[in-house]
């Protein structure tokens, strides 16, 4: 820390967007960590470390965990990188419907580089993992849709970041009342 210079022997991880998460770098940090986005990105997510550390553990290259997944792609969209968020958040998503689709089943972590190679680690990948299913509901309502509710669950307020492929089109989804007053109705055209 005191020098500045990266570890010897240490992989850059995912770990590095926590900050942005917890709103506490400038801009200019921001920036120059967001720059280190392709060491990270895949054609399904983001993988938890560079790649070279392929260890056969759970929590470094090739997996993803859906955890990081929020808190990377919140801190993109809270400091501006609207583009990077859906692109990161749409590649995760699909990746689950897919799995969902295919399969009927819901996993704790995934191969995001490439889905038809077993995941590394110690355990096989759990089945209907609750933090799964809570970041794929967040990335999509909050993330993509842009859908808060006030704390009081008085209002709703929208402010999607959609896909750049979605332009024009009708966006329709009906959400039940949980965590708002009562359900929600949005339609929008993707701009």
């Amino acid at each position: 820390m005191r020098t500045g210079e990266r570890l010897r022997g240490t992989p850059r991880s995912l770990a590095a967007f926590v900050p942005l998460w917890a709103g506490v770098a400038d801009q200019d940090q921001a920036s120059r960590v967001v720059d280190h986005l392709p060491a990270f990105e895949y054609d399904h997510g983001l993988v938890s470390c560079e790649q070279g550390w392929d260890d056969g553990t759970e929590h470094n290259y090739p997996t993803g965990w859906p955890y990081s997944h929020w808190y990377v792609c919140s801190a993109l969209r809270a400091y501006g990188f609207h583009d990077e968020a859906s692109r990161i958040a749409m590649k995760w998503l699909r990746l689950i419907a897919s799995e969902f689709d295919q399969t009927g089943v819901i996993r704790e972590r995934h191969n995001v580089v490439d889905p038809s190679v077993p995941v590394p680690g110690r355990y096989p990948p759990q089945r209907g993992f609750a933090w799964t299913n809570g970041v794929f509901a967040a990335l999509l309502v909050r993330m993509i849709f842009g859908i808060e509710a006030a704390r009081d669950g008085s209002e709703i307020e929208t402010r999607p970041i959609f896909p750049r492929e979605w332009a024009g089109e009708e966006i329709q989804i009906q959400l039940p009342s949980y965590p708002w007053s009562e359900g929600v109705i949005f339609n929008q055209v993707a701009g």
